[in-house]
């Protein structure tokens, strides 16, 4: 099964993931450069995960991520009451990097303001698998698993 589908059954059974199966599918994806992440994209993560990370998102209405270039990141972008799309500053903005995570030297967003850690993984040109790991908001050795699609 090719990564997108594999990425779509998981976003479409939910009830049946787990974190293990979406890190196993992380580490079976191709690293990306900082140069792929250049854009606007919509996000969203896997709803079996009950922990401050979710609380806090659906508390901001968190819509996305905004890339402007390697030293340019807005980490959240939400929506105001009109759903419109705007920057979220209490957390300052961010910044990629190609580290060494697992298995590949792929690109993560460093947060300015915050312990935080974004690590990607390609599932296809417009679809982006994340591991967010930090310590705010997260337990020891816990992380938190969402998705990014271009728009």
């Amino acid at each position: 099964m090719d990564p997108k589908q594999v990425f779509e059954n998981f976003r479409n059974n939910e009830s049946d993931l787990t974190g293990e199966q979406i890190s196993t599918f992380f580490d079976s994806l191709p690293d990306v450069h900082t140069d792929e992440l250049i854009g606007n994209w919509r996000g969203g993560y896997f709803h079996f995960q009950h922990n401050e990370v979710a609380k806090q998102l659906d508390a901001v209405r968190w819509f996305g991520k905004s890339i402007i270039s390697r030293d340019h990141a807005a980490p959240l972008v939400c929506l105001d009451e009109q759903n419109n799309p705007y920057t979220y500053q209490d957390i300052g903005e961010g910044v990629l990097r190609m580290v060494q995570f697992r298995n590949g030297l792929t690109t993560a967003l460093i947060y300015d303001q915050l312990p935080i850690i974004d690590y990607f993984r390609k599932v296809d040109n417009n679809t982006l698998l994340g591991i967010m790991e930090g310590k705010v908001y997260l337990e020891e050795n816990e992380f938190f698993y969402f998705f990014l699609e271009r728009i």
